[in-house]
């Protein structure tokens, strides 16, 4: 299980996390052999995107990832028991104010999470349905150590950070430091993240104070990675990751506007590689969402993770919302299936007007 999937993460967002926008709130039901299926999710005074939910998964984001929480921790996703519990929860939300409509999402496409929410939902009488919400790039590394991975790469990417590594090393006085746990290297590692991120492109966090209590989450048992790149002594590109349950999660990684054209980003990122897998603590490498170009030079996998919209269409909130979505579908799925139609006729009329 994710560490987005467990209750330390969630009550971080409950606390941290939101900026006030929603309320938390936790739906559970027993899932036998003394197991407890759990959702948190987030109550809102006015609907919100993208199905014009009150009720959504308790993230945003922040949020990479969403799922249920089966405790103890057990892979039994698919027994009857767990189905039952599914069910219950489903039932539970029905019965809530504002349980016309509900927006859980990202869940990896295919999961035992996703068909086992999807499925207590309709069993109990949900209309629901998924669509797309981002890519995901992987890296699946179980037994695999730095030095096959780096040769495996492209020749630009190895060349561009053996270039890149070689001129800092010789021009600007390069350091780099990976922190793990707290203490006085963690309270500077975090200041130049955070000097850092503010003279990015991204121009500083929107909750500095959720992303602080999370290093100190990571770091107390020793999970967090956090890379700090230096040149004479000051941060110049940070990287967060985590390894927790034998995947690395790659969080958020920024350089100065500054040093863009140095390479100090490519150069940090294959520092943390090296680290991360000649450490063999980890059998997957994980990019988070997003389809951004570069990741595909660093990992292999592509997922696909998607978001889950339920109906209660008993109720009158839940109609214009559901005709929204299914409308819009329907009318994509017709305008798609009118192309190749209007393409053909298009190809004939070219082909008559040339003879």
């Amino acid at each position: 299980m994710s560490l987005f999937q467990t209750p330390p993460w969630f009550r971080l967002m409950a606390s941290r996390g939101l900026g006030g926008q929603g309320e938390p709130v936790l739906f559970s039901a027993e899932a036998g052999a003394g197991r407890r299926l759990s959702l948190w999710l987030c109550r809102h005074e006015r609907p919100v995107a993208p199905a014009g939910a009150r009720l959504t998964a308790l993230g945003n984001f922040y949020s990479p990832r969403f799922g249920p929480l089966l405790e103890p921790a057990s892979a039994a996703w698919e027994s009857a028991e767990a189905v039952q519990a599914a069910r219950s929860i489903g039932l539970q939300l029905r019965c809530d104010a504002r349980g016309a409509v509900l927006s859980l999402q990202p869940m990896q496409a295919g999961s035992a999470e996703l068909q086992l929410l999807q499925g207590g939902l309709t069993a109990a009488g949900y209309r629901t349905d998924c669509y797309h919400c981002f890519e995901n790039w992987v890296l699946p590394c179980a037994g695999l150590r730095f030095e096959p991975y780096w040769a495996a790469r492209s020749s630009r990417l190895r060349n561009t950070e053996r270039r890149a590594r070689k001129r800092l090393q010789a021009e600007h006085g390069l350091s780099i430091e990976i922190v793990r746990t707290a203490g006085p290297a963690l309270d500077r590692a975090l200041q130049d993240f955070e000097s850092v991120y503010q003279d990015s492109w991204k121009q500083g966090e929107a909750r500095p104070d959720f992303i602080r209590e999370l290093v100190q989450l990571l770091a107390a048992d020793g999970r967090l990675r956090l890379g700090v790149l230096r040149l004479q002594g000051v941060a110049q590109a940070a990287q967060l990751w985590w390894v927790h349950e034998g995947v690395a999660s790659i969080y958020k990684l920024a350089y100065r506007d500054s040093a863009a054209k140095l390479g100090v980003g490519t150069v940090l990122s294959a520092s943390l590689f090296q680290d991360t897998l000649d450490s063999g603590e980890v059998h997957l490498i994980d990019y988070l969402n997003g389809s951004e170009p570069y990741k595909q030079d660093w990992v292999s996998e592509r997922h696909e993770f998607l978001g889950l919209v339920a109906f209660d269409l008993r109720r009158p909130a839940a109609w214009m919302p559901a005709l929204r979505h299914f409308g819009g579908r329907w009318i994509k799925g017709l305008l798609k299936r009118l192309r190749p139609h209007k393409a053909g006729a298009e190809a004939v009329d070219r082909a008559q007007d040339e003879a």
